[in-house]
C-alpha cells in the first residue's frame, strides 16, 4: 500500500474501496531524519484517502420576489462537497459567469459557488441556468443534470424579510487577499442592509470605505484584508414589515513563519543555553519544543515561555546537546525551525571506576572505568607508578558508547602474585585529566618487580612508588648503598612503599 522511495519520499500505491485502510489512507505521517548530530522531524503530513465515486449535480429552481435577489445553489453530494468546485454557471444565453469576476452588476457568483441575481424582475424568469463543477482530485468536469429557474413572484401586501443564506456562518480569507461576507433577504417591501463590527464586546456601525464596501444588496465586500478585519459581523436586515440578523465570524491568517536563534550553540558543561522561537504571522495557536524528534517538557532544569516562545536549558549535561526544533502551528497550517547545540570542551569526569580486590592466584581478573569529557577523553594505565606489564596476559581495550562514554579495561589472565599492586586509570584530553587507583592484593610471598631508570629533574621533587607484590605485606623499606631511607631532611618514606625525595641534587 506505501513505499519509500531512495530518495526519502513515499510513495501510496492506487487502492480500490475493497483495499482502502484507515489507518493507512487517513492519518497523519512526518518524516524523520537522523545523523551522528542529532535527529528531526519534519511537519504533520495529514493524509486522507479518497475512494473515488460518481456523483451529480443538480441545480433547483428558486422562488424570489419581484425586487429582491435570487440565491441559485449548485447542489453537490455532501459525500463529494469538499472536492467538487463550481467553475461556472452558464446561462441558456451562452454567457459564462465565473466566480469572483464581477462583484456588483446583475450577477455575482461567490467563492463558494453561489449565484446571485439582483433586483429579479419578469425579464429573469425566462431564463435558465446550469452549473459547471470540477472535482480537484480526479480533474473531472460535471455539468448539472438539469437547468434551474428563478420563478418571480409578485407579493401580496407586506412580507417580513426571510434570509436566504445561513444566518451564522464562519469565513477565512488570507493576509491582503478579498473575501465577501453574504447577506441576502427576500420581503416587501424590499429590504435595507447595515452592517455592524463586533469592537470590545460591542455592536459599532461598520466604517466603510475604498477597502470596504457593500454592494450588491447587501454584500460586504472587504479587499485587501488587514489582521485587524478579523472579528465578528452582523447584517441588519429591515422593511416596515420586520428585521432579521445574519452573524459572520471572519478571520483574517498571515502565512506562518519560525526562526530559531541561534542556528547552532557551543554551550560548557554547566552553563545555560537558550534558544528563541522568532515567530511571525496570524494567529498563533500552538508552539511545541523537539529534542532529537521528542517532546520538551518543563523540569528544574528546563524552562519554556512563552512571550516571546524561549526554551532555556540551565546547567547544560552531556544529555542534553543535539537538534532542537520550535514547531509553530493553527488550524490551516504548521512550520518548524531547527538548530543544534553543541557541547563546549569538558574535563573528563569519572562514572565508573574499579575497587580494590584480594584474591588468590589463578582466576582472571577486570579491571574497568568509565569516564566522559569533550574531547573524549583517552584512558591510559599504570601499575604502581609504571606502565602495565609487557605480557600475554595482561589485555588493554578501549571503547566509546553510543552515550559518547569512553569504557576502557585491563583484564588480567591467569592472575599470579607478582600482578599485585596498586593500579591506576588515568582519563586525559585537552582540558584535563582524572585518575582513580585502588589495590589489587594477590596472596603469595613478597615480590618486587624490576624498576627501570627513574630520571629527576635537579630542584624538583621525586615520588617513586616500590613496585611490590604479594599479600599480605608487614614492612616496605627503602635502602641507599646498604643504607635505609631516609637519610636526611629531603626524604621519606611511607609504609605504603612511596619515597619522596624533595628538591632533587645531584
Amino acid at each position: 500500500m506505501v513505499f519509500q522511495l531512495s530518495n526519502g519520499s513515499m510513495m501510496f500505491y492506487p487502492f480500490t474501496a475493497e483495499k482502502y485502510r484507515h489507518e493507512v489512507h487517513a492519518t497523519v505521517y512526518r518524516c524523520k531524519l537522523r545523523n551522528l548530530v542529532g535527529t528531526v522531524l519534519s511537519r504533520e503530513v495529514h493524509v486522507r484517502g479518497v475512494v473515488n465515486q460518481k456523483y451529480a449535480v443538480q441545480v433547483h429552481d428558486e422562488y424570489v420576489m419581484t425586487g429582491n435577489t435570487a440565491v441559485l445553489k449548485c447542489q453537490v453530494p455532501s459525500y463529494m462537497s469538499e472536492f467538487v468546485l463550481v467553475t461556472a454557471w452558464v446561462q441558456d444565453t451562452g454567457m459564462h459567469l465565473y466566480p469572483n469576476t464581477d462583484i456588483g452588476g446583475k450577477y455575482t457568483v461567490l467563492s463558494n459557488g453561489e449565484l446571485y441575481i439582483n433586483n429579479a424582475g419578469p425579464n429573469d424568469a425566462y431564463k435558465s441556468y446550469t452549473c459547471r463543477t470540477v472535482n480537484r482530485l480526479t480533474g473531472e468536469v460535471q455539468i448539472s443534470t438539469y437547468p434551474g429557474r428563478i420563478i418571480v413572484t409578485e407579493p401580496k401586501g407586506m412580507v417580513q424579510p426571510r434570509i436566504n443564506v445561513e444566518k451564522h456562518s464562519m469565513r477565512h480569507v488570507v493576509l491582503n487577499g478579498q473575501t465577501t461576507l453574504p447577506c441576502i433577504a427576500q420581503g416587501h417591501p424590499v429590504p435595507t442592509y447595515r452592517w455592524f463590527k463586533e469592537e470590545n464586546e460591542q455592536l459599532l456601525p461598520l466604517q466603510l470605505s475604498e477597502r470596504i464596501t457593500i454592494v450588491s444588496a447587501g454584500l460586504l465586500k472587504i479587499t485587501k484584508a488587514r489582521l485587524e478585519d478579523s472579528g465578528k459581523y452582523l447584517c441588519w436586515v429591515n422593511n416596515t414589515a420586520g428585521e432579521e440578523t445574519i452573524q459572520v465570524s471572519l478571520t483574517v491568517t498571515a502565512p506562518l513563519t519560525a526562526h530559531l536563534q541561534p542556528q547552532v550553540q557551543t554551550v560548557d558543561v554547566d552553563k545555560d543555553a537558550q534558544f528563541q522561537c522568532i515567530v511571525s504571522g496570524h494567529p498563533v495557536h500552538d508552539v511545541n519544543w523537539l529534542h532529537d524528534g521528542k517532546p520538551i517538557l518543563r523540569d528544574n532544569r528546563v524552562e519554556i515561555l512563552t512571550d516571546p516562545p524561549r526554551l532555556i536549558i540551565k546547567k547544560v549535561q552531556k544529555e542534553d546537546p543535539g537538534m532542537y526544533q520550535c514547531f509553530v502551528s493553527n488550524e490551516w497550517e504548521q512550520i518548524q525551525s531547527t538548530a543544534e547545540l553543541q557541547l563546549g570542551d569538558a574535563s573528563p569526569e569519572l562514572l565508573y571506576w574499579f575497587s580494590e580486590q584480594t584474591l588468590q592466584p589463578g582466576p582472571t581478573v577486570s579491571l574497568k572505568c568509565v569516564a566522559t569529557g569533550n574531547p573524549l577523553p583517552q584512558f591510559t594505565w599504570s601499575l604502581d607508578g609504571f606502565p602495565i606489564p609487557d605480557s600475554s596476559r595482561f589485555l588493554v581495550g578501549q571503547y566509546v558508547t553510543i552515550h559518547d562514554d569512553v569504557i576502557s579495561h585491563v583484564n588480567i589472565s591467569n592472575v599470579k602474585e607478582e600482578d599485585g599492586g596498586e593500579y591506576t586509570c588515568t582519563a586525559q584530553n585537552a582540558i584535563g585529566k582524572v585518575s582513580h587507583s585502588a589495590k589489587v592484593n594477590i596472596y603469595g610471598l613478597p615480590y618486587i618487580r624490576e624498576m627501570p631508570k627513574i630520571t629527576g629533574i635537579s630542584g624538583s621533587d621525586l615520588i617513586v612508588k616500590c613496585p611490590v607484590a604479594g599479600y599480605p605485606i608487614d614492612k616496605i623499606h627503602w635502602e641507599r648503598d646498604g643504607q635505609t631511607l631516609p637519610i636526611n631532611r629531603r626524604q621519606r618514606a611511607y609504609n605504603n612503599g612511596t619515597l619522596i625525595i624533595e628538591q632533587l641534587q645531584r
